[in-house]
């Protein structure tokens, strides 16, 4: 599951045993799901459009996930079955764009990739590799 809290609030009530993950780019500004600053800075001096915003700030979700989709990934193993995953940002108004990126978590989450990395994910936790190749020691002993 995953829920979208503001910073301050998750700052005075932790949130437990949730995975906090904050996407403000003026706090966090290396996480995978943080805009350039510029970009929410034009978007309250009204120079974007939230419709345009959003559009942009999707092809940067995509264009990362391509670059790093475990960075993606780790943020959906997170928020899996009863696993909470809390998105926070510093906005004071709506909308935010850590909705966007829930959307984009959801939408890939229902995508092929993400459920073939997790089921071969579960299977090597099941059967982990061996550290060193079977064949390689049998030959130099």
């Amino acid at each position: 599951m995953i829920i979208i809290r503001p910073q301050a609030l998750v700052d005075r009530e932790p949130a437990g045993s949730a995975s906090v993950q904050c996407a403000s780019p003026y706090l966090n500004p290396t996480h995978v799901l943080s805009p350039p600053r510029h970009w929410l800075e034009a978007l309250v001096d009204s120079g974007m459009s939230w419709e345009f915003f959003r559009l942009r700030y999707k092809a940067l979700l995509r264009s990362r996930f391509r670059e790093d989709p475990e960075a993606f990934f780790s943020l959906l193993d997170a928020s899996r079955a009863e696993r909470m995953l809390v998105l926070t940002c510093h906005c004071l108004a709506e909308p935010c764009h850590v909705e966007v990126a829930r959307e984009f978590l959801d939408w890939l989450r229902a995508r092929a990739p993400y459920q073939q990395w997790s089921s071969l994910r579960y299977r090597l936790a099941l059967f982990p590799l061996p550290a060193a190749h079977p064949g390689l020691a049998a030959r130099r002993a």
